[in-house]
Order: C-alpha cells, then sequence, then structure tokens
C-alpha cells in the first residue's frame, strides 16, 4: 500500500511540477514577447494548451485505474460529473444566447424586463424536465407497445443470463492467462447485455441520465432568473446594504422554488390516479397483476429521481447566489468600495475578494452539517442539505482557485479558462486523494463527511471545464459568425454546442453512466442499511421501535 501511495504522489507531483513551471513562464513569455507581430507569445500558449491537454488526459486514466477501490470510485464519479454539468450547461449557454438576441436583451445591465423573460426561461426548462423523467420513467406502461417491450426485455434478459452463465463456467476452467483475459473481456460483454436487457436497469439509467442533465439545466435557468431578481434587488439599495439584502435575496428565492417544488410535489401524488394502464390483449391474470405491480415501481422511481433533480435545482441555484453574497461581503470589509458580482459571477478589472477567505467560507456549511451530524432532519431536507453544501463548496472553491490562477495567466480568455481549469482539475484530484486517506483512517461518520467534499470536487471540475469550452466556443463563433450577423452568431453557437455534446454525450451515457449508477446504488443500499442498524441500536437502547421508520434518516 506504501509504494502503491508513493506511485501515486510521484505521478501527481509530476503533473504539478510541469503545471507550476509552465504558468509562470508563460506570463513571462507573454509579457516578453516581441511586438514584431510573429505571434511567438500565442504559440508559446498553443503549445501550453496541447501539452495540458495531454497531461489531462493522463490524469483522468490514473484516477479511474487507481488501485485503490474509494479512489477508483471517486474517479469515475468526477468523470461522469465534469461530463454532465459540461453537457447540460454548454447547451443552456447557448440557448440562453438565441434567447438575448432574440429578445435583445442587454449584455451588462440587468433590468426588469431580462429578469421576465430568464424567469420564463426557468419556467419552461423546470416543466421540460418534470416532463422528460415522466416520459422516461413511466412511459413503459402508459401504452400497450411500452408494456409489450417491457414483456420483451424481460425475456430476453432471462435469456441471456443463461448465456452469461455458462461463459462463467467456461471462464473458470480457462488455464492460460491470455485465455482469462480474452474470456473475461466477452464476460463483460455479455454482463452489459445482460443488464442493458433489464427492464428497471434501462429506465433506472435513463433515469439518471436525464435527470442528471435536465437537474442542471433547470438548476442553471434558475440562476439566470433568480439571479437577476438579486441583481435588481442589491443595484437599488444603499452601499452599506448590499451584502444584507443580497442575503435576504437568497432567503427568498429558497422560500419561493421550494413552494413551487411543494406544488409540484403534490401533483405528482395524484398522478398515478391520472394515467391507467391500459389492458394488452392475451395476458393472464398473473401477469397482469405483475405489470401492476412494475406500474407502481416506476412511479416510485420517477418520484425518487424528480426529488433528487429538484434538490439538484435548488442546491446549485441557492449555492451561487449565496457565493455572490460571500464575495460581496468579503469585498466590503477591505479597500474596495461594496460591489456585488454580475449575473455571470464575474467582477469588475482588478477586483476580486480574498480568495482564501472564500474558500475558507465554503467549507462552513459543510462543517456546520457535520457538527450536527447527530440531529433527525425529515429526509428531503437531509438531502437537500447534503446537495446544497456540495454546491456551495464548489462554487467558492471554483472563483476562489480561479482568482489565484488567473492571477498569471495571459488575458486571452480561451486560453487562460483551459489552463485554469487543468490547474483546477490537478488541485482537486490531490485534494480528493488526501481527503480519501484521511477518510479510510477517520470514524464512520466523518468518513461520510469527507465523501461529500470528494463529491463537490467533482462538481468543481465540471465547472471548470465548462466555462473553458464555452470561452472557446464563444470565440470561434466569434470569428465565424460576425460577418453574417448576430443573428447567424447565436444560431452557430447552437449549432457547435450541441456538436461538441455530440461528441461526449453518448459514450457517457453508454459506457461511463451504467457504472456510476452502479455505484450510486451501492452506496445507498449501504446508507440504508447503516439507517437500519442505527434505529435498531436505538430502539435497543430505548426499549422500543420507532415509529417513523423511513421517514427520518441522520444528518451525515
Amino acid at each position: 500500500m506504501a509504494i502503491m501511495a508513493i506511485g501515486a504522489w510521484r505521478r501527481l507531483a509530476s503533473m504539478a511540477l510541469l503545471c507550476v513551471a509552465v504558468v509562470p513562464a508563460g506570463a513571462a513569455e507573454e509579457t516578453t514577447a516581441p511586438s514584431s507581430g510573429n505571434g511567438s507569445g500565442s504559440n508559446y500558449w498553443v503549445s501550453i494548451v496541447l501539452i495540458v491537454s495531454v497531461a489531462f488526459i493522463m490524469l483522468v486514466l490514473y484516477a479511474v485505474n487507481h488501485s485503490d477501490d474509494d479512489l477508483r470510485k471517486a474517479g469515475k464519479q468526477t468523470v461522469s460529473s465534469t461530463i454532465s454539468i459540461f453537457a447540460a450547461v454548454l447547451f443552456f449557454q447557448a440557448c440562453q444566447g438565441f434567447l438575448q438576441y432574440a429578445f435583445s436583451l442587454p449584455e451588462e445591465e440587468v433590468t426588469f424586463k431580462v429578469f421576465v423573460v430568464y424567469f420564463v426561461q426557468g419556467e419552461f426548462w423546470f416543466v421540460a424536465s418534470q416532463l422528460i423523467l415522466f416520459l422516461v420513467s413511466v412511459g413503459y406502461v402508459t401504452t400497450e407497445s411500452g408494456i409489450r417491450e417491457l414483456r420483451q426485455m424481460a425475456n430476453h434478459k432471462n435469456e441471456i443470463f443463461a448465456n452469461l452463465q455458462a461463459a462463467t463456467s467456461d471462464l473458470l476452467s480457462s488455464g492460460e492467462v491470455y485465455e482469462v483475459v480474452l474470456k473475461a473481456n466477452a464476460l463483460q460483454e455479455k454482463a452489459n447485455e445482460v443488464t442493458g436487457a433489464c427492464p428497471f436497469w434501462k429506465v433506472t439509467c435513463n433515469q439518471r441520465c436525464w435527470g442528471v442533465l435536465t437537474g442542471h439545466i433547470a438548476g442553471f435557468a434558475a440562476i439566470s432568473a433568480f439571479g437577476a431578481a438579486q441583481q435588481i434587488a442589491v443595484a437599488t439599495c444603499p452601499q452599506q446594504y448590499v451584502p444584507l439584502v443580497g442575503f435576504l435575496s437568497v432567503l427568498a428565492s429558497g422560500a419561493l422554488i421550494h413552494a413551487h417544488f411543494y406544488l409540484v410535489q403534490i401533483l405528482r401524488a395524484r398522478a398515478q390516479d391520472w394515467f391507467a394502464m391500459p389492458t394488452p390483449s392475451g395476458i393472464s391474470s398473473e401477469q397482469l397483476d405483475e405489470l401492476g405491480e412494475t406500474r407502481e415501481k416506476l412511479f416510485e422511481m420517477w418520484n425518487d429521481v424528480t426529488e433528487e433533480s429538484e434538490n439538484d435545482v435548488m442546491g446549485v441555484m441557492l449555492g451561487f447566489l449565496l457565493m455572490n453574497v460571500a464575495r460581496s461581503a468579503i469585498l466590503s470589509l477591505g479597500r474596495y468600495p461594496v460591489h456585488f458580482p454580475n449575473i455571470e459571477g464575474e467582477l469588475g478589472a482588478g477586483e476580486d475578494c480574498n480568495p482564501f477567505l472564500l474558500i475558507l467560507l465554503g467549507t462552513v456549511i459543510p462543517v456546520i452539517r457535520l457538527l450536527r451530524g447527530r440531529a433527525l432532519l425529515p429526509k428531503r431536507f437531509a438531502e437537500f442539505g447534503k446537495c446544497f453544501g456540495q454546491m456551495f463548496f464548489a462554487w467558492c472553491f471554483f472563483f476562489g482557485t480561479q482568482n489565484i490562477f488567473h492571477r498569471y495567466l495571459p488575458p486571452a480568455e480561451a486560453v487562460s479558462s483551459v489552463v485554469s481549469a487543468f490547474n483546477q482539475s490537478l488541485l482537486s484530484m490531490v485534494l480528493i486523494f488526501l481527503l480519501d486517506k484521511a477518510a479510510d483512517v477517520s470514524s464512520p461518520s466523518n468518513a461520510k463527511f469527507f465523501r461529500h467534499f470528494i463529491a463537490a470536487f467533482g462538481v468543481l471540475i465540471g465547472f471548470a471545464w465548462e466555462r473553458a469550452f464555452d470561452a472557446t466556443l464563444g470565440d470561434l463563433v466569434k470569428e465565424n459568425g460576425l460577418q453574417y450577423g448576430p443573428g447567424a452568431t447565436a444560431v452557430l453557437r447552437i449549432v457547435a454546442a450541441l456538436a461538441a455534446i455530440g461528441l461526449v454525450l453518448p459514450a457517457w451515457r453508454n459506457f461511463i453512466l451504467p457504472e456510476v449508477v452502479a455505484i450510486q446504488i451501492q452506496e445507498e443500499k449501504e446508507e440504508e442499511e447503516e439507517g437500519e442498524k442505527e434505529e435498531e441500536n436505538k430502539a435497543a437502547r430505548t426499549g422500543h421501535e420507532s415509529q417513523d421508520d423511513g421517514v427520518y434518516v441522520k444528518c451525515p
């Protein structure tokens, strides 16, 4: 174990030395580049971006193939979070750019018209996410063709499972090493075929896929809507009350969106009575009862994944708004006049808060949740609190480290965003490694606390690379679309975003997401078992059984 740890440290240290060497040197090259127009400074940074890209690929390979099981799981979850955030937010930003052109919205100033357009946009994406999750969850039992497909998949799964058992026996009888490797690969293909044919597994993967994507899109749409309202509120108040008004707007936004989700939850509870299951011809009563149980299970899965998506929306939105308040509060303590970040989270040139203090503030909410670990909360609030703590820390760490790295990077937004994203990814991987080692030697409750931080770093890397791709696509579109007018530029940005998403999304859905879903289900079962053991121990101590089993969970 010590040798493996030393090897991991050597790999991380080599990449860190590369990063530390190229960034200051690049800054020096940019300042001393000759002005003869030969482009030596830009050529240097093109070389740096190429090296960074190769190093990032190697970093990902080390992470997803690490010898430590927990680090390997964290690596796969980090890659999955990065791709999902990148795809969802890149598409959303392109669509919002088209809205800005269509409604002639100002780019810098936030007006009431901007708020109305963004609010309608947020409602559209939220309703769309609800409908998409309903279709991928319950669509099988709302039509006769869907029911037939469900039964065919179940029968096909049984046939493949028999072949899988035969392939397993054949693998165990292999003697040569190369035969074992080849047959193990064939066995993995058979296993993937079985899981692909399993009805509930297919629905589960589709749910997690679209739940994550639509949750991120709706979350950033909520940031635009409630962020616009926050901008209007702080712009109309006295300077000395800017942080306070910004914080009150966060509380108001949380209350409004929670009431919104509560009403939607009531409608979801009644949806099962509104959509009757058709009865196919030639089906026995036993098969009909089995389909009825399947229908109830699918509705239950739909409700669970929708709640997870809503928690994601609230966590992303409230975490971003509160991070802006934290930056404004830190600025009000320094030598700057009181400023508030814009709707994109950006401040004026040369203005920003202390990045180390911002990162420290980002750990406050997770630490509070750790200190209150013994408190019993309703399950929905416990899950939301976990998501909100992760997102708030991710936003604070993202903008804090971005402020540090951008001091040594060239003014070109695309180049600085790519190099900054690599630096943040490398730093996150190092911290994930340290947190995993700390979790291995900690108590179960503290280990769970460290695991939540690891998940937050996965979200952070997704934010960083989405910003980088958005900046590079923006420069690419401007160079090729300005000659055709702003309308063509907006459309071209959507096309470019769809092309970039089309390259990564199918591979993520078919090869990465199923493994991550399996890891998440395993972790959820382990948490349920821990909760049952805690309830049993509590009942043994108090002498009576708990009457609210499953309604309350321990806040980790």
